[in-house]
């Protein structure tokens, strides 16, 4: 077994390590694993400057979470190989390129049956985040472990027009919800807005 092997093992589901290793190493991936970022669970960076592809993912998902966002942006590498920047990052070809990683990763029989239909369901139109995906959201937050989440913690989407909560150790008010992301006063008056599906402590 490789050391990426091993390290891989730490952080997937049982028996999914051998499904992304053979990606990572035909295309000599650099995965960089990064404390928690809540503007993204990962991200992909094409070849430029003499660098390789690099992934990085946030060291903090669950195995689950870090599964689909690593196939996630496997998908970007594959369409960055034959478009290049041709093409939109969340376009038709990503979409397909993705839905067909998720069906191949919903043949691996030793995944939760729950999770592997949402991968079907999903692969039809994936979303640009697992986080805004209806099919992919709710079984992930069903199969996560809540060890890293507080017994408070919901989801900023979860609370109610008026609702106080604390984000980043500040408190605030959800005030209205946009497209993406949710309009919120802090205790100063300011206005921000935040995306729906942070981590937040409601009070």
């Amino acid at each position: 077994m490789s050391k990426l092997e091993e390290r891989l093992q730490h952080y997937l589901p049982d028996n999914t390590a051998s499904f992304v290793l053979p990606l990572l190493i035909k295309h000599k991936v650099k995965l960089i694993l990064t404390r928690e970022r809540i503007s993204k669970l990962g991200d992909y960076r094409h070849p430029h400057e003499q660098k390789g592809h690099t992934i990085t993912l946030n060291v903090t998902l669950g195995p689950y979470q870090f599964l689909i966002t690593l196939v996630h942006e496997l998908a970007h590498l594959l369409v960055w190989e034959e478009h290049q920047n041709k093409v939109a990052p969340h376009g038709q070809e990503w979409k397909k390129c993705f839905g067909n990683l998720m069906i191949d990763l919903a043949k691996i029989d030793t995944l939760p049956l729950a999770f592997r239909q949402a991968l079907l369901k999903s692969a039809k139109n994936p979303a640009a985040s697992s986080r805004s995906d209806k099919f992919l959201l709710p079984i992930l937050r069903q199969l996560e472990p809540e060890d890293n989440r507080q017994s408070d913690e919901v989801l900023l989407n979860e609370l109610n027009p008026g609702n106080q909560f604390i984000f980043r150790e500040l408190i605030y008010t959800y005030i209205e919800k946009r497209r993406t992301r949710m309009v919120c006063k802090r205790q100063d008056g300011k206005l921000f807005l935040i995306n729906r599906y942070a981590n937040v402590i409601k009070i």
